[in-house]
């Protein structure tokens, strides 16, 4: 047992609870993973490429193993988090191993001692979260996250992370934002929020939805609060004129093709970024027929799975198709929502001929083998 092999085998003796791992090898696929643990007999590793999540559950005995696979094989710095102390590491180009411990909680060492990556601290968080929330039913009235909204609470702060991930260094002053499908409007707050008090920017926010009674109470608690760039209208996405260009279309969990027709009128808009959360996707499993491969119908959860799939596959490559950069992402743990894929997407400029006809071609060859064609397909191509 060598050094680092040692040292491993002592940090994985502690109660680990989580792992960081950077600084890939340039070889390598990833660009970071992460170790987590989520029961008391199993941990999961998430590893990341520039576009895609990738997740592995295995047995807690196998803990060392697994550290010993990514660290320094795959990731040359790593740190490891207990309920007390953080304990960091890194292998120097000249294979020499450094490592510290530091109390949880408290800023990594400097002044060219070994240096970490700070523990996370999330944009949005219980601490700076906007007031109007505990009116919405987030909070309680002393500032505490109430239970039942908890899974809530992690998606509309994961979702505003993806969202600054993309428009922290844009230049823009203003941002104009449409809101498909707003419903009580907690993401359409947050974002306000984010944007005015954190980014210091001006924006305006447009919140769309069906029910008269929800909009009512959001344009209510919008003038109570002083938001005056958030404006709420009743109506249908599908009927929604936009008064000036959005920057941004989101939509979080709009119903089946809601999201088609959202993302639709975001890139006739020419809006600049999308972010679209599917919710149920009904479309594709109502027909489907594979020719070749109709084993996938016989049990129900794979075909609904399987269904849900290749509808967020198709969206993406549309999207790309009408120039934009596209990526499919969980936003969420799925303990916290199964409903946990992001579609997020920057314009760039027209995809070249060559890849919009390899576009088309793969998306025939997905009609032709399952008879699936969604409404995303009818609305940008069928013009």
């Amino acid at each position: 047992m060598n050094e680092t092999e040692k040292y491993v085998s002592e940090i994985c003796a502690l109660d680990v609870k989580k792992a960081v791992f950077s600084l890939a090898a340039k070889d390598s696929d990833y660009k970071k993973a992460t170790v987590r643990k989520i029961s008391e007999n199993a941990f999961q590793i998430e590893r990341f490429t520039s576009k895609q999540a990738f997740h592995e559950n295995f047995p807690a005995e196998m803990l060392e193993e697994k550290v010993n696979s990514l660290f320094p094989k795959e990731f040359s710095q790593a740190e490891f988090f207990t309920g007390e102390y953080v304990y960091g590491a890194k292998y120097t180009k000249k294979g020499a191993l450094l490592h510290n411990r530091r109390k949880n909680g408290s800023p990594a060492a400097k002044n060219g001692e070994l240096t970490h990556n700070r523990v996370k601290k999330h944009i949005i968080d219980v601490e700076n979260m906007p007031p109007v929330f505990k009116e919405l039913g987030i909070m309680t009235g002393d500032g505490k996250i109430i239970n039942s909204k908890y899974d809530k609470f992690k998606q509309i702060c994961r979702f505003t992370e993806l969202i600054n991930d993309e428009v922290a260094k844009d230049p823009k002053e203003t941002f104009n934002i449409i809101d498909f499908g707003c419903g009580k409007s907690y993401l359409s707050f947050v974002i306000y929020y984010y944007f005015s008090e954190i980014l210091g920017k001006k924006v305006n926010i447009t919140g769309l939805d069906l029910k008269k009674d929800v909009i009512d109470n959001c344009s209510a608690l919008a003038e109570k609060y002083g938001y005056n760039g958030m404006n709420f209208v009743c109506c249908d996405i599908k009927d929604y004129t936009a008064k000036e260009k959005p920057d941004m279309v989101i939509a979080l969990h709009a119903c089946d093709t809601a999201t088609d027709i959202a993302i639709a009128r975001a890139i006739d808009w020419g809006a600049e970024y999308i972010f679209a959360a599917p919710c149920c996707q009904k479309e594709a499993r109502k027909m489907i027929k594979p020719k070749n491969f109709g084993i996938i119908t016989d049990y129900g959860i794979i075909n609904e799975r399987f269904c849900a799939m290749i509808t967020d596959t198709l969206r993406a490559k549309l999207i790309e198709y009408s120039g934009y950069s596209c990526d499919i992402t969980e936003f969420i743990d799925m303990e916290h929502s199964p409903k946990n894929l992001l579609l997020r997407a920057k314009k760039k400029i027209s995809a070249d001929r060559y890849k919009k006809a390899k576009i088309l071609s793969q998306i025939q060859g997905i009609k032709d083998e399952f008879g699936i064609d969604i409404t995303l397909s009818k609305l940008l191509l069928n013009k």
